[in-house]
């Protein structure tokens, strides 16, 4: 049997393709009338004996038994063959080894192809599959959405409460620096003469709240500590010009300035004087001469040690704010005479030593009893600092014969700084007189004491 002559890109309808096979086959007087069963045949070798070209033309579409590929030619180059389904791992596969379409199977990865989300149902991980920003045109449409809105919780843009523009900052006592109206700074302009520098031990001294808790110090308003500043011990222990660990010397009158030592106060010790501040914002605050970093807040004069020495008869530590002055109070523990007929001390044991600033003024008085050895008079006086003494008492005494004895002095002229006052006595000349002490007399039984008080 000849084998059917087909000559390539040649198309065959149903009754061409019967005609031509009951020419070459015995058919028996029959029709071929549907798929010719070719069990062994495959894709090639169908396509060389019925169409007659392994490839065939475009257009071209054969349908063979199910275990035969389907080929279908490209429009102008190529062919897809198309299995069965019921062969395993099916797939439609384009003879172009760059064009292939790989059938739905359990998991398919799909690379740079758009989905139409509103005709599939799609589903996305927000924690992996979503970044960036999410549109505001997606949320309510944007509306009212800008840079001074946020999306609320219940789904909608909106303003925070209480958001708006400052336009005008105004002060008002104790603040300062307003009105502010696009940059700048609000200062606190109220007092700052609190605090109190005081005594608490011979190896210490502090800086207190009184009457409030801030002080000025190169124009920055500072909060004093509740527990206060501690000066540390003037043995080894103080600041002094600004060097730690230092130590005070005895006798030596030394002022006290705080200052902000690396974001701590600090008291620091220094003989330099004090003056007034005229820098703005610091103006009327009393600071180390020529250095604003320090504010003055005391002074104080050190006992033999070094010691801060503070009593009755020692007054020794003075506070520059809230001050309320000092008493002083000294006596005889013995009598004690002279046969001076010049003025002289009686006894250094009797004096009271203070610190006194510029503003304040010293008022001492001296009483007690007094005694001559014979007839004449005994002179008594108060001196500051071993000068000439001023508010003499003379008492004119009988021979062993107690008398009272009293002299006072008040100045308002006295230098910043240390001084003493202590008892004057003169006698006439031949005879020796004697400052009692209490007892002597039951009728005079204070003893000489010297009083004083100073302040402003």
């Amino acid at each position: 049997m000849a084998a059917a002559a087909f000559t390539v890109d040649q198309v065959l309808g149903a009754a061409a393709l019967n005609a031509a096979i009951n020419a070459k086959l015995d058919l028996g007087g029959g029709t071929v009338t549907g798929p010719v069963a070719m069990a062994a045949l495959t894709a090639t070798t169908i396509d060389a004996a019925i169409i007659g070209s392994a490839a065939p033309a475009a257009g071209i579409f054969t349908t063979m038994k199910a275990t035969v590929s389907a080929m279908l030619a490209g429009a102008t180059s190529g062919f897809a063959t198309l299995q069965a389904a019921a062969v395993a791992g099916g797939a439609w596969t384009f003879r172009n080894t760059t064009d292939n379409v790989v059938g739905a199977a359990t998991t398919d990865t799909f690379t740079n192809k758009t989905i139409n989300g509103a005709s599939n149902t799609l589903t996305v991980r927000l924690g992996s599959d979503v970044t960036g920003n999410l549109p505001v045109g997606n949320l309510a449409g944007g509306a009212s959405a800008s840079t001074t809105t946020f999306w609320r919780g219940d789904g909608s843009w909106a303003v925070p409460a209480g958001a708006g523009t400052v336009t005008s900052v105004s002060a008002t006592y104790p603040l300062g620096g307003g009105p502010v109206t696009t940059s700048g700074a609000l200062s606190y302009a109220g007092p700052t003469n609190f605090g109190l520098f005081q005594y608490v031990s011979t190896t210490s001294c502090t800086f207190v709240p009184y009457n409030g808790d801030t002080i000025r110090i190169a124009g920055v308003v500072y909060q004093i500590p509740s527990g206060g500043v501690a000066s540390g011990n003037p043995s080894g222990g103080v600041h002094l010009n600004g060097t730690a660990s230092s130590s005070l010397v005895a006798a030596t009158l030394y002022y006290a300035y705080l200052y902000n030592n690396a974001g701590t106060l600090t008291i620091d010790f220094s003989t330099t004087a004090y003056a007034m501040d005229t820098t703005a914002g610091n103006v009327g605050t009393q600071i180390k001469s020529g250095d604003n970093t320090r504010s003055l807040i005391g002074m104080v004069y050190c006992a033999a040690g070094p010691v801060f020495s503070y009593s009755a008869a020692n007054r020794l530590v003075r506070s520059w704010f809230n001050e309320p002055g000092v008493s002083l109070s000294n006596q005889f523990t013995a009598g004690r005479t002279t046969t001076s007929s010049t003025y002289v001390e009686i006894n250094t044991e009797i004096r009271d030593q203070f610190l006194i600033w510029a503003i304040e003024s010293a008022e001492f008085r001296e009483s007690g009893p007094l005694q001559a050895s014979a007839a004449g008079n005994v002179l008594t006086g108060i001196s500051f600092d071993g000068n000439t003494p001023d508010g003499v008492s003379a008492t004119n005494m009988q021979a062993a014969v107690q008398g009272p004895s009293s002299a006072s002095i008040n100045s308002t002229s006295l230098a910043e700084g240390f001084h003493y006052a202590t008892v004057f006595g003169a006698v006439t000349s031949g005879i020796t007189g004697t400052w009692a002490i209490a007892g002597t007399n039951p009728a005079l039984t204070t003893g000489h004491r010297l009083i004083g008080r100073v302040g402003r």
